[in-house]
């Protein structure tokens, strides 16, 4: 398998700095190999970024529907924050 994928990337070329797939090196039996990703990395991403949004979205639904009785900026921030990052979203919100 892993003869054929490096004899189809010699075929293939290299890439242009400009392409933007996803680049892996593998080291197998004293060789480096450089596995493009291509549409099968861009497709995976992107179903895993809409996953993480999604339940984000409703994770800051149930935030913000807590009733407090006096609100804490600092707090409620630190609670995003947390809920953000143990569900791998905190990258997508800038």
């Amino acid at each position: 398998m892993l003869r054929q994928l490096v004899a189809q990337a010699s075929e293939a070329g290299s890439p242009e700095l400009w392409d933007p797939t996803d680049l892996m090196g593998i080291m197998h039996e004293g060789k480096r190999y450089v596995v493009v990703g291509g549409t099968w990395c861009e497709q995976r991403n992107r179903q895993r970024r809409e996953s993480r949004l999604a339940k984000a979205e409703a994770e800051l639904q149930q935030l913000a529907a807590v009733q407090r009785k006096k609100a804490n900026p600092q707090n409620l921030a630190s609670q995003v924050g947390q809920a953000l990052q143990r569900l791998y979203a905190h990258k997508y919100y800038h």
